[in-house]
């Protein structure tokens, strides 16, 4: 015989947790979001951590006040081989929220991307690297004051 579950009995998800599907968790990749700062920006971006991505990329309507310089032009191809995306290269300031320094960020700047900003694992590591150098050596100097 069995018993009526109650709400006790449900385990609880904390609300800091991400809900995640069970469909889409078996065989699907999650998309994972990190809010970094841009220098120029006065709020953060909430940008797309892809570890498949070759190159960054910026959304055009993030970077058009910013008036920055382009160091080149790139030709970007899809999934499907015929249609080419010709996008400016422009190097962006970027640190994460915790951090004190603005480290550069090669990206190429595409109208109508569906995030504001696509970063690749290569330059997530560096920022929070960086970050994480920045701590250490805050604690460091703590520790040292101490003694």
């Amino acid at each position: 015989m069995s018993r009526k579950q109650q709400v006790s009995d449900v385990p609880q998800q904390r609300e800091s947790e991400p809900h995640v599907d069970p469909v889409l968790a078996d065989g699907w990749l999650q998309l994972y979001y990190t809010d970094v700062h841009v220098k120029g920006l006065t709020e953060p971006l909430s940008t797309l951590y892809n570890s498949g991505t070759q190159l960054c990329c910026i959304n055009a309507s993030v970077t058009e006040h910013l008036n920055l310089p382009r160091l080149g032009h790139v030709m970007l191809r899809s999934l499907n081989a015929d249609l080419v995306v010709h996008a400016d290269l422009v190097c962006e300031y970027v640190k994460v929220s915790d951090a004190n320094e603005f480290l550069p960020v090669t990206c190429t700047v595409c109208h109508n991307l569906n995030v504001p900003m696509l970063l690749g694992t290569d330059v997530v590591d560096r920022l929070c690297a960086k970050t994480l150098s920045e701590t250490n050596e805050a604690l460091l100097s703590v520790m040292i004051t101490m003694i």
